[in-house]
């Protein structure tokens, strides 16, 4: 059994959404919050944890505080959140200080409440990098996605004026845009479901093998307690048959003699 379930663990570490490791955790706390780009170590150290992820997995991560993280932002870092907000646009591509990046883009998102011609402010707004972004999305999009959080990083929204402060986050992939679906269940979700199927029918199986096991050795002793009483029956039998023939006399008075003689012959030489 402990094969199964070393097998299940890693079925579900396989599953899930790996954390960081030492190495991108230490890169992680060289983050410098206020700076005008994402381009640094702490960056990347998140680009290569989210390429590990599973795609469309959301199990463990967690609604963001976005006014904690801008009020506290070294002790949210590297947090897993689930940001759900509408497509403002992405940002152009950009040549990174590593390479095998270059895919990577930022999607600007709004998670604000208001109408859709409101003008969000720049704390009303969040930037996403995606290791595998969208081709394109649609103004004020339904979006969907699990992300890290980075870091605040200032841009400037229009050339010659001033930078504002965003809260940055690390992410793989958007989970859903378009309208909201309807609740469903994550991959990891069904992934531990069809586990306890498994462990169930495992289990199932195992008893059922069990009280097979159980019925036919209890067959097994039933026919052997039988053939034992018939055997000691049948030795019963002859016991008494044996009895019964040496009991016997012939009706004749001097045959009944002579085999009265030959018996207690018999049993003296005996």
């Amino acid at each position: 059994m402990m094969s199964w379930i070393q097998t299940i663990a890693a079925t579900l570490l396989l599953a899930a959404i790996p954390p960081l490791d030492t190495s991108q955790e230490v890169r992680l706390e060289s983050a410098q919050d206020g700076a005008t780009t994402v381009n640094e170590a702490a960056f990347y150290a998140l680009l290569e944890n989210a390429e590990q992820w599973p795609s469309g997995e959301t199990a463990g991560a967690i609604v963001p505080d976005f006014h904690a993280m801008r009020d506290d932002p070294a002790g949210h870092r590297g947090q897993l959140t689930l940001i759900e907000g509408r497509a403002l646009g992405m940002l152009p591509e950009h040549g990174w200080a590593r390479s095998g990046w270059e895919q990577v883009r930022g999607v600007i998102l709004r998670i604000d409440d208001g109408a859709d011609d409101y003008k969000p402010t720049a704390d009303e707004m969040v930037i996403v990098y995606l290791v595998d972004p969208p081709d394109a999305v649609r103004y004020n999009q339904p979006v969907r996605l699990v992300a890290r959080f980075h870091k605040i990083v200032r841009y400037a929204p229009r050339e010659g004026e001033g930078s504002r402060p965003y809260l940055s986050f690390v992410g793989r992939e958007v989970a859903w845009m378009g309208e909201r679906p309807a609740t469903g269940i994550s991959m990891g979700f069904a992934v531990m479901l069809l586990v306890l199927i498994i462990i169930g029918m495992i289990l199932l199986f195992w008893r059922i093998w069990l009280l097979n096991r159980s019925s036919a050795q209890a067959k097994r002793t039933t026919a052997y307690l039988a053939e034992k009483r018939r055997l000691r029956q049948q030795e019963d039998v002859d016991e008494l048959d044996e009895v019964v023939e040496q009991s016997y006399l012939p009706e004749d008075p001097v045959d009944a003699l002579d085999t009265l003689k030959r018996r207690h012959r018999e049993e003296d030489q005996d």
